[in-house]
C-alpha cells in the first residue's frame, strides 16, 4: 500500500513540474502558446508550441534575432 501511495504522489509531483525555460503567452485571438528559448551549437533559437506534452505539428522554431551571430550592436 505504501508503494502505491508513493507512486501516486511521485506521478502527481512529476506532472505538476513545468520547465523554467517555458513561458505561456496568449495571442491576439486568445490562443495560448508556450515559448521556450534555447541554445544549440552556439546559436540561440526560440520554440513555439501549443502543448507541453507532445509535438503536435503546430510547433515551430525560429532563429533568435538576439543571437550573437547576427552581429547586433
Amino acid at each position: 500500500m505504501k508503494k502505491l501511495l508513493i507512486g501516486i504522489i511521485a506521478i502527481i509531483a512529476m506532472c505538476s513540474c513545468e520547465p523554467e525555460t517555458q513561458t505561456k503567452i496568449y495571442t491576439a485571438d486568445g490562443a495560448s502558446l508556450y515559448v521556450r528559448k534555447f541554445e544549440y551549437d552556439g546559436h540561440k533559437y526560440i520554440e513555439f508550441s501549443r502543448t507541453l506534452e507532445v509535438y503536435d505539428n503546430y510547433t515551430g522554431y525560429v532563429h533568435d534575432p538576439d543571437c550573437p551571430c547576427h552581429g547586433n550592436m
